[in-house]
């Protein structure tokens, strides 16, 4: 039964599994299983390379540098992942994210996955986002990011870094969730609704307060646009914010002293002609 569920996991996985076996004293691998994820994402098949070594079947391995990943999880136990590299040889050419275990009979399992689309997706963000910033750079009072679909940072300017500072008390990193460092639950909700709205393709803006309740609010006008490809598919999303907040405190100021005037003006004995 457990063999049975393993084999049914191995086969329905996206991801590509593949398992190695260790040779002349860990000098290559050769391919000892190979599920489905891994044949679409090779355009290969499984019977065309098991017992064939990796070296062969994949020339640009020792320049990808897993090979010597694999070599020390065979010898050590200990499992490793290789960050997301690009590997390339005369057939294909795609970027890769690893995960690399040893099985207690001492094969190497790799789980990885195709990342190309994901890293064409920020090369594509960060280059809309470097004509952006030049633009907004200066102005002391705008703020500029850009998230990929996930709603990850894929590149922001000073100001947001310093905004997100003040109001969140947050040191934000490339990569990680926007909405993660959002501290109200209120805020997180109605940033996403947002989010996915520029994600469905609509440019907007909107007015809005930020910042923890035991704090002072701060007012900014969101605009937000999204980011598309060459193929016109959206692939995230650009944000602008103007802190408006001194404005809004003087719209505030000028509607309460109209409320007072008219008060005044309404409940005065003596008669009055405005001219």
């Amino acid at each position: 039964e457990s063999e049975y569920r393993f084999r049914e996991l191995f086969n329905s996985m996206s991801s590509g599994v593949a398992v190695y076996r260790a040779v002349d004293d860990g000098a290559d691998f050769v391919f000892v299983d190979l599920n489905p994820g891994a044949e679409k994402i090779e355009k290969t098949r499984k019977q065309d390379i098991i017992g064939r070594p990796v070296s062969e079947v994949f020339p640009g391995v020792v320049e990808f540098g897993i090979m010597d990943v694999f070599r020390r999880v065979w010898r050590t136990g200990e499992p490793e992942r290789h960050p997301i590299s690009m590997y390339k040889d005369e057939r294909i050419a795609s970027w890769r994210e690893n995960y690399i275990y040893r099985l207690p009979s001492g094969e190497v399992v790799a789980v990885y996955d195709d990342v190309t689309e994901r890293k064409e997706a920020e090369e594509s963000i960060r280059k809309s986002f470097a004509i952006l910033k030049g633009v907004v750079e200066s102005p002391k009072d705008v703020v500029i990011f850009a998230l990929d679909r996930q709603y990850r940072y894929m590149a922001f300017n000073e100001n947001h870094r310093r905004t997100m500072k003040q109001i969140w008390g947050a040191d934000i990193v490339l990569g990680n969730s926007m909405p993660g460092y959002m501290q109200l639950p209120e805020d997180r909700k109605k940033a996403i609704i947002n989010f996915d709205r520029a994600l469905a393709g609509e440019s907007f803006s909107v007015i809005e307060a930020y910042g923890d309740t035991a704090f002072e609010r701060r007012w900014y006008e969101d605009t937000y646009n999204p980011v598309t490809d060459e193929n016109g598919n959206v692939i995230g999303l650009t944000l602008f914010l103007r802190d408006i907040t001194e404005w809004k405190h003087a719209e505030e100021a000028i509607r309460e002293s109209e409320e007072k005037f008219r008060g005044i003006f309404n409940n005065i004995n003596d008669g009055i002609e405005l001219h």
